[in-house]
């Protein structure tokens, strides 16, 4: 009889074992693929300021988002491109917005995108602090001077000279909306010389744009043919792009 017993509990020890090594491989088996994501997420934020420095991974292209915290928002905005010559070699830019404050600041952020060069930045409200070139836009950061509280109105223009920017036979003009935004409304004023003679509008999706069929119009502007977009309640982060042949 202790024999038998011997042998039962050897055997019940063995199963034991045994169901206690697959539970541990079961539990091994699942968590593995959660452990490895994590040692991948370290790894990546560890490597994340050398991976900028490779010319492999920087963005191509112009159309990459300047999102940033706000502390406006833009119950109107009327930004303006004047080309100045046939030729679209010169140009100028030039944004006025009503804004209206959602918390306190000092500071707050313009940019204007550019196939070429920009230059002679200027703001009537406040200092430029710094402007820097962030993927195809030009980014300056405005020092108000003095502390704006939640519930003003800000009003402001931004300016900034072009170069280089319109010289093909077909061109295109790229805004985004930045800030919330309640309305916008976009003008792009051409050398009587040379009018645009067709006009498509687009709104960009990751690396392709969804047209908009009736977005914007070719009328007259002062006297010369130009191009006006009205944009009610544009999507906050959203590209908008106008192509044009002349």
């Amino acid at each position: 009889m202790e024999g038998f017993l011997n042998q039962l509990s050897a055997v019940l020890a063995s199963h034991f074992v045994a169901a206690v090594s697959t539970l541990v491989a079961l539990i091994g088996t699942s968590l593995l693929p959660i452990f490895r994501e994590q040692v991948r997420e370290v790894v990546n934020w560890a490597l994340a300021p050398l991976k900028q420095a490779f010319p492999w991974d920087q963005p191509t292209g112009q159309h990459h988002k300047i999102m940033q915290p706000t502390a406006v928002v833009a119950d109107f905005s009327l930004a303006e491109v004047f080309i100045q010559d046939v030729g679209g070699v010169v140009a100028s830019y030039r944004k006025l917005s009503s804004y209206r404050a959602i918390k306190e600041c000092v500071r707050y952020r313009e940019g204007v995108s550019a196939d070429g060069t920009a230059t002679d930045f200027s703001t009537m409200r406040g200092t430029i602090v710094q402007t820097r070139s962030e993927h195809g836009f030009f980014v300056s950061e405005i020092d108000l001077e003095t502390k704006v509280h939640r519930g003003a109105r800000i009003t402001n223009i931004y300016q900034a000279k072009l170069i280089d920017c319109f010289t093909m036979d077909e061109e295109q003009w790229t805004q985004e909306i930045a800030f919330p935004t309640r309305q916008l409304t976009l003008q792009i004023h051409f050398p009587a010389a040379r009018p645009p003679t067709f006009v498509r509008c687009f709104i960009l999706e990751g690396t392709s744009g969804r047209e908009i069929v009736g977005g914007a119009s070719i009328i007259e502007l002062f006297g010369k043919k130009g191009i006006v977009w009205e944009l009610q309640q544009p999507r906050f982060g959203g590209i908008y792009k106008v192509t044009w042949h002349w």
